[in-house]
């Protein structure tokens, strides 16, 4: 099979095209219809946008920021005791304050 930079430019598919797919465990190309993974999208990922939801920690237990560069999570006791959003910089889990309520 054709590397991913090998392929040509298609600017038009149909739901029988083949394409390429690569694992992110093990590198290996698989193949699949435009078709199969337009239905495996939807049953898995869905068409709706959804409220994300974070992981939440107690600071004490906060992953390693290194870990975790530019990762966002809801820290319970992170501000002070209060409740924050906090973002890692590859250091440091770094306060995001919560504002006012949404209105």
């Amino acid at each position: 099979m054709a590397g991913i930079n090998d392929l040509t430019e298609q600017t038009t598919v149909v739901s029988s095209d083949q394409l390429p797919l690569y694992s992110t465990v093990n590198g290996q190309p698989r193949r699949t219809s435009v078709a199969a993974l337009t239905t495996y999208i939807a049953q898995n990922i869905g068409n709706e946008l959804v409220p994300v939801e974070l992981p939440s920690y107690l600071l004490a237990d906060l992953p390693s920021a290194a870990t975790y560069v530019y990762h966002l999570v809801y820290c319970l006791n992170g501000s002070a005791g209060s409740k924050c959003l906090a973002v890692s910089d590859g250091t440091n889990w770094r306060v995001v304050a919560i504002g006012a309520t949404v209105s």
